[in-house]
């Protein structure tokens, strides 16, 4: 298993490197961990209090959640992506 990435990821708050805490991003930490990087990129947020910490956590999420497809593009790209993967392989 690769070594942990340390506690970077996309937007962290706390006073301390050693206290940091991820709000946003575990998905993008998680596939650090398993890409075995050693440091993933962050935007550093301080003195948010827990209830703005959490507001922003939520905040984050619920884009996603908001997001859609450009059917047109994703039909155009597909294809070619298709293509790729059968070219570079597994």
């Amino acid at each position: 298993m690769p070594k942990p990435a340390k506690n970077r990821s996309t937007t962290t708050s706390a006073s301390s490197p050693a206290a940091a805490i991820i709000i946003a991003g575990h998905g993008r930490y998680e596939a650090a961990v398993l890409l075995g990087l050693q440091e993933v990129p962050v935007i550093r947020v301080e003195g948010l209090s827990a209830a703005k910490r959490r507001a922003l956590a939520l905040a984050d999420n619920n884009i996603a959640q908001n997001a859609g497809w450009d059917r047109e593009l994703l039909a155009t790209e597909l294809p070619e992506l298709a293509d790729i993967l059968v070219v570079e392989g597994p």
